[in-house]
């Protein structure tokens, strides 16, 4: 269940329930939103700076749009690289490759 959302209680009918369901701010006590996304909280101030540049990108060209989806592309692909490199990857002699965790002994209780 979400954090400020009121639970219905037992006996009460679904229209009545379904307005208790809106949720409600535990910092300004106003209802439709919950704290972590109140504009009013001054530690959400990094979430409105998110929502502005979000609108922003949101007007941008389709060339841009491109641009930025190349670019995820290419960092997905690089940080892909990277997590492939850290594993420890070995061939056994039927040619079956398998992730070495590095662990140097066996902890799964099955001995």
């Amino acid at each position: 269940m979400g954090r400020g959302i009121l639970p219905t209680p037992p006996g009460m009918n679904t229209t009545s329930a379904t307005s208790r369901r809106v949720p409600t701010c535990f910092y300004c006590n106003k209802r439709g939103h919950v704290k972590s996304e109140c504009r009013h909280n001054p530690q959400n101030k990094n979430n409105q700076v998110r929502h502005e540049n979000r609108a922003a990108a949101g007007s941008a060209s389709s060339s841009s749009t491109s641009n930025q989806t190349s670019n995820v592309s290419a960092d997905v692909q690089q940080l892909r690289m990277i997590a492939l490199s850290k594993l420890h990857l070995k061939q056994n002699e039927q040619g079956e490759w398998y992730v070495d965790s590095g662990a140097a002994a066996h902890v799964t209780g099955d001995t």
